[in-house]
């Protein structure tokens, strides 16, 4: 009896869509100087300048963590890990380096 070969595409969607979404996050929040964000009693406050720059660095991570997920679904080795981590927080370091 033949154990059925699976596929790993699912988790690949997941983890590129997670990437995708929090880089985009991130340079959302970069570009605009800032982010409005809802607490729990339904206030709204806009995180700028120190707050927003904490904020973008935050989905940049989870980005990076996501790129974990996705690197360990195509079985990378630590090169190809290394080449994606940069090419995800590099351009955004850069930028506010570039800015300031």
């Amino acid at each position: 009896m033949n154990n059925p070969v699976s596929s790993n595409t699912a988790e690949r969607l997941v983890a590129a869509l997670l990437t995708c979404f929090f880089i985009g996050f991130g340079w959302l929040t970069l570009l605009q100087g800032g982010v409005s964000l809802k607490g729990k009693s339904g206030q709204v406050a806009y995180a700028s300048g120190g707050y927003a720059i904490g904020v973008a660095v935050g989905a940049f991570l989870f980005a990076a963590l996501s790129v974990f997920l996705l690197a360990k679904t195509f079985s990378l080795r630590r090169r190809g890990v290394v080449f994606m981590l940069i090419t995800v927080l590099v351009p955004p370091a850069a930028f506010l380096l570039l800015s300031r």
